[in-house]
C-alpha cells in the first residue's frame, strides 16, 4: 500500500480518492493498513510513516471485522472507527 500511496503521482491518480477492497485475509490486513492510516497512536507504536493516499471507502468482505470486544485490538479500532471505546 505504500508503495502505491508513494508512486500515485506517476500515474496521475488522485490519491484523495481511492477505494480499497479486499476479501478474506486481505480484508484483514485492509482492515488493520486503514486503522494504521489514522492512528498516529498505532504510527509511532510501530515507526510507520503513512504515505498521503487517503482511502474515500473501504469494502471488506468476510474478513475478521470484529470493532468491539473488550481486548486491546477490538478496543483500538472501535476508537479509531466509531470514536470510542
Amino acid at each position: 500500500m505504500d508503495y502505491v500511496g508513494k508512486n500515485l503521482v506517476e500515474f496521475n491518480v488522485d490519491y484523495t480518492r481511492v477505494f480499497l477492497a479486499a476479501e478474506s485475509a486481505g480484508a484483514y490486513l485492509a482492515l488493520y493498513v486503514t486503522a494504521m492510516k489514522q492512528s498516529k497512536k498505532l504510527q509511532q507504536a510501530i515507526g510507520y510513516k503513512p504515505s498521503r493516499m487517503k482511502f474515500k471507502a473501504i469494502g471488506l468482505i468476510s474478513g475478521m471485522m470484529y470493532t468491539n470486544e473488550r481486548d486491546p485490538i477490538g478496543t483500538i479500532l472501535a476508537e479509531q472507527f466509531y470514536g470510542d471505546k
